[in-house]
């Protein structure tokens, strides 16, 4: 990594092109004086005009805390959507944990969700009365980082001052020259530590804690019946969203994902609160016009507009690309941070995106392809999944991480892996993703990523995992006429090319037999 002064010259960056993020600390002038400031128990939070903060009270009108980019809060069979003046949530002013993560998440004693609570990529801040609770809770795929020292709490490490660079660290996982990313709650900074999802932040003494799971993810759930689950969930979260942004827009390929997703929309296609539009990206490469060709048809089968955005490739300084890179914390580098012109845009404010994020999480992503054995879990064996150095400071990271797991997920590799997608792939690498982007009420959720979902397909059967089968049998429950077209497969013309290309790129001599075998020539 050869430009560590350019990105240390960059920190913090400017308040202004920090959209949507927040910092909260008890110390007062620490914020961007520009910023609007809310306080409860000497505790301020300050956050950037784009970021959507409401504040939560009891049942008895307390106020205990608030609530950072949620999109939706259900109930048990209703809810509303997450924008309004105030969010009540069903506890006393001087709640308990339980009280608390059952409000938040939905969970009984046994940790088991029953779908309620916030969806989307949330922050919650919330303080008891007494005082005895004051945490910070993250939705299932959020992360943030935090300073013990400073005793503060951040969407990035722009907003905590006099930070400084841990240089070996940064050269050795080198983001950007590697597929590499700082996991399990390292940054690559001294003394800054991200908050992994499933964790909360105890801000009395200013530790990380796991909340969940609490044992096992629940008893297994059949394959067909999870899949059910799930879309069911979806629909009730989509009929909560459709109150408050009247555009669904999907970005659809030929993976299946997508197609999961396009199922669960089918009750709304008729709803006159929204109308429902696909698109497809592309580019001059066989998968990209495969995604279109299947994505046009399955348009066709939906009865649903679908648009082709052609990919035009925009000349990028590489100081705008490390700029981007600092925005979100140094936690993603890739081709995402090449597009600095949609950062100007600001989407209209009824318009919600609906990708297919951590859908991966039902088909073993971390597996590669085989079932995982205690060797895969070791310190070591988790470092080099997600091409980190073994490093002391790495090797300890991973290491606290996995003895902090409860004891029936460490003897189970494939939930290890498993939670270690949702944790470190989803919290670590993706969620700040959403800062590149400025905009108030700029809305993206996956309908995959829920508490709910996660939790689901987590309790799949482990063979059932392997198979790969989960967004299938989603679509055969919501809507099974998309299932005819192939998953990740050229259709049509498509195919005869694709045929052409793998021919060419054999060996002379199997062509020439091929051809005796066929024509009798060669």
């Amino acid at each position: 990594m050869d430009n560590i002064a350019n990105l240390d010259a960059l920190y913090p960056l400017p308040a202004e092109e920090l959209s949507r993020q927040w910092l909260l600390t008890k110390q007062r002038g620490a914020a961007p004086s520009d910023w609007p400031t809310e306080t409860l128990a000497e505790w301020h939070l300050a956050a950037h005009p784009d970021a959507n903060v409401c504040p939560l009270q009891s049942r008895d009108g307390a106020a205990i805390g608030w609530v950072i980019e949620s999109l939706a809060y259900l109930e048990a069979e209703t809810g509303h959507v997450a924008d309004e003046a105030v969010i009540t949530l069903p506890v006393d002013s001087d709640f308990t944990p339980a009280d608390i993560e059952r409000a938040l998440y939905g969970r009984d004693a046994n940790g088991n969700t029953d779908g309620s609570g916030f969806a989307g990529n949330w922050t919650a801040i919330v303080i008891s009365s007494s005082g005895q609770c004051q945490r910070l809770y993250l939705g299932a795929t959020h992360s943030v980082v935090y300073s013990a020292d400073a005793r503060m709490a951040a969407t990035t490490h722009n907003l905590i001052p006099n930070l400084k660079r841990d240089v070996e660290l940064s050269q050795a996982v080198d983001p950007i020259n590697t597929t590499a990313f700082y996991a399990f709650g390292i940054t690559p900074f001294i003394g800054l530590d991200r908050l992994l999802p499933n964790h909360y932040l105890d801000l009395a003494k200013f530790e990380a804690k796991r909340h969940w799971p609490i044992g096992t993810v629940g008893e297994p759930i059949d394959g067909p019946v999870a899949a059910a689950r799930v879309v069911d969930h979806a629909r009730l979260l989509l009929d909560v969203l459709a109150d408050g942004y009247s555009k669904l827009q999907i970005p659809m390929s030929a993976g299946r994902d997508s197609r999961a997703i396009l199922a669960c929309v089918r009750p709304f296609t008729g709803d006159k609160r929204v109308t429902i539009n696909t698109f497809t990206s592309s580019k001059p490469n066989l998968e990209s016009q495969t995604d279109v060709t299947v994505a046009a048809r399955l348009a066709r089968t939906a009865r649903l507009p679908h648009r082709i955005d052609k990919v035009v490739p925009r000349p990028t300084e590489q100081a705008d690309i490390e700029r981007a890179f600092v925005r979100l914390g140094e936690s993603k580098y890739g081709p995402i941070l090449k597009a600095p012109a949609r950062e100007k845009v600001r989407p209209p404010a009824d318009v919600i995106n609906l990708p297919g994020m951590a859908g991966e999480t039902a088909r073993a992503y971390y597996w590669h392809g085989k079932r995982p054995t205690g060797a895969d879990v070791t310190p070591a064996g988790l470092a080099s999944l997600l091409r980190l150095p073994q490093t002391d400071t790495v090797l300890a990271a991973v290491t606290r991480w996995y003895e902090e797991l409860p004891e029936a997920i460490r003897k189970s590799p494939c939930d290890t892996l498993d939670l270690a997608y949702i944790e470190q792939r989803m919290g670590c690498w993706d969620s700040s993703t959403r800062y590149l982007f400025p905009g108030r009420r700029r809305a993206n959720v996956s309908l995959m990523a829920t508490t709910l979902s996660l939790e689901t397909m987590l309790r799949l059967p482990e063979s059932y995992r392997a198979s790969g089968l989960f967004q299938r049998d989603m679509v055969a429950y919501g809507w099974p006429e998309l299932l005819p077209l192939p998953f990740n497969t050229p259709i049509g013309l498509l195919r005869l090319y694709n045929l052409q290309q793998r021919v060419r790129r054999l060996p002379r001599r199997v062509v020439r037999a091929v051809r005796r075998r066929l024509f009798g020539i060669g």
